[in-house]
């Protein structure tokens, strides 16, 4: 994968090559981000783009802008320990002066493994390959079978552009109803993928003010597989639901232990304090709940058609 952001993440502007801002790839682009108004919007410039990609963007809705927090280098050397990932990871995360983006839509593009075995070896390469998916949500927390249908964002397979991904998706406290998840590739964020039919899902609820540190360690302590030796390969995927009332952060495992029990509380219990507990449940118990709660509204829509 080329290390130049702009040859998949293409500038955000108006016309039918929108997309997502670039990430500034040198001090020279930070400065050009720094410019007054007015000059800024030109110091991004999108590459071109294929006519069939340039026709889904131009469809797609505005991407709705929002603050971006700076990380000083101490904060991601931290967050860096926390994980297997390379304290060097810290030198592909620019000082970001950009804004980050608030997904509305799942974007078209995705970020696919380079090729190129030398660019592979620049960028440190991670053990697997993981997919972000994306599933907007209504204010019911109950959705549809039929309408459960997260869609593939991007694609990861190193260090770089794990962050670069991280550093253009808004802070979870930021995003609207929602619900994304960070899966191995292969493996859908589905209860019928045979990797996740006989797990479960392990959940812990956040608040506003923990869910941000809370999801950017587990998403590192994940990339990173730096679980405990039995608990790494139980490991699917993990999510997080963005709701009115709540954060919700998932691990989808293929068995529920003390190990990971103790990983998670050596993970979140400094975040989480007093606060911090977690609840398992089977992906049949998710199911036969999803089916009774189904069950129970078309009744109720029934009787509602009887009464008129």
């Amino acid at each position: 994968m080329n290390p130049n952001a702009t040859e998949f993440m293409p500038g955000r502007r108006n016309g039918p090559d929108g997309g997502l801002e670039a990430l500034p790839t040198s001090t020279a682009d930070m400065e050009l981000a720094k410019t007054p108004a007015g000059a800024a919007a030109a110091a991004v410039h999108a590459p071109s783009l294929p006519g069939a990609v340039r026709r889904s963007l131009q469809n797609s809705p505005i991407i709705q802008p929002s603050r971006l927090s700076v990380k000083s280098a101490s904060e991601i050397e931290a967050i860096s320990k926390n994980s297997a990932l390379n304290a060097a990871a810290a030198a592909y995360v620019p000082q970001r002066t950009l804004a980050r983006v608030v997904l509305t839509q799942p974007s078209p593009l995705a970020l696919a493994p380079s090729e190129d075995p030398a660019k592979n070896n620049i960028e440190m390469m991670l053990d697997d390959l993981w997919c972000l998916f994306y599933l907007p949500t209504t204010l019911g927390e109950n959705i549809k079978e039929e309408d459960y249908n997260p869609t593939l964002v991007f694609r990861v397979d190193s260090i770089l552009t794990f962050w670069r991904v991280v550093n253009n998706i808004a802070a979870p406290s930021e995003l609207q109803l929602s619900t994304l998840y960070l899966f191995r590739d292969g493996i859908d964020p589905k209860w019928e993928d045979p990797a996740n039919r006989d797990g479960g899902i392990v959940k812990v609820k956040a608040t506003a003010a923990q869910v941000d540190e809370a999801w950017e360690l587990l998403l590192c302590r994940t990339i990173g597989d730096s679980w405990s030796p039995s608990v790494r390969e139980t490991v699917n995927g993990v999510v997080l639901k963005v709701r009115e009332r709540a954060y919700w952060l998932e691990l989808w495992v293929t068995k529920n232990s003390s190990a990971l029990q103790k990983d998670l509380a050596e993970l979140w219990h400094p975040i989480l304090g007093a606060s911090f507990a977690t609840t398992y449940l089977t992906h049949a118990m998710m199911q036969e709940r999803s089916h009774a709660a189904a069950a129970l509204a078309a009744e109720k829509q029934k009787k509602n058609r009887r009464r008129y």
